[in-house]
């Protein structure tokens, strides 16, 4: 049989099935695309906060923004449901001071989160402990605080050591060593001293070195972890005395 348009019922439905198939997968495509474009956005975004979390100035759009003195960017990174979210690329990686895991409370501090509960949550409850003008006072302090030259050293060989491991694509680079001086500095301030120890810059080196660098392909598979590299440098770079 033939339809109205000259062409066969069976030809003429498939023709339709066919449009409709075409139609779906251009609405598909059209919204794969909105999402592209959506996280490319929060991606340049990300990046732009990033940038200014390294730099005392916003120089986006050809004006300049001088960035507050206590700036600073705090990121969470959930070890599960991460899936649709992108890893942050290495140069972002390598703008955050330092990257610890907290895990679970002992039992006694969950103990104490149950019994905090009891009459209000604690964060209403919460107030300032320190004014401003504290705070920057503070961070003023922390270069005051001595390095010997030993413990410059000391960091560099840490930092350089990470680039010639054989289990590592990508090493820790200069910013890396000068996180590590200026965080074992304010280790020392907190600690009451002024100057830092070896074993300040010992304590803080996993944190600070492990999140910027990249392991080979192969060593990963094989269950290398940088946090255990770094553990690894430390026990065979010599210590200043």
């Amino acid at each position: 049989m033939q339809s109205g348009h000259g062409v066969p019922e069976d030809r003429q439905e498939g023709v339709e099935d066919e449009g409709e198939e075409g139609r779906q997968g251009a609405d598909a495509g059209e919204a794969q695309g909105r999402e592209e474009r959506h996280h490319r956005r929060e991606e340049g975004e990300r990046g732009h906060r990033l940038d200014d979390a390294g730099e005392p100035e916003d120089r986006r759009l050809q004006r300049t923004h001088p960035m507050d003195e206590l700036f600073f960017v705090v990121a969470t990174q959930n070890p599960v449901e991460f899936r649709g979210t992108y890893p942050l690329p290495e140069s972002q990686m390598d703008r955050f001071a330092l990257c610890l895991a907290l895990g679970y409370v002992d039992a006694g501090t969950e103990v104490d989160v149950l019994a905090a509960q009891d009459l209000g949550h604690p964060l209403a409850r919460l107030a300032a402990v320190v004014t401003r003008e504290e705070v920057i006072a503070l961070k003023a302090r922390v270069r005051r605080v001595r390095m010997a030259d030993e413990l410059r050293h000391y960091v560099v060989e840490l930092v350089r050591r990470t680039r010639s491991a054989p289990q590592v694509q990508l090493g820790c680079g200069p910013r890396a060593s000068i996180a590590l001086a200026n965080a074992a500095k304010a280790l020392a301030l907190f600690d009451g001293e002024e100057f830092v120890r070896p074993d300040q810059v010992h304590e803080l080196a996993v944190p600070v070195l492990a999140h910027r660098m990249v392991l080979d392909p192969q060593a990963k598979f094989a269950g290398a972890s940088a946090r255990a590299l770094v553990a690894d440098i430390l026990r065979e770079v010599k210590v200043p005395s």
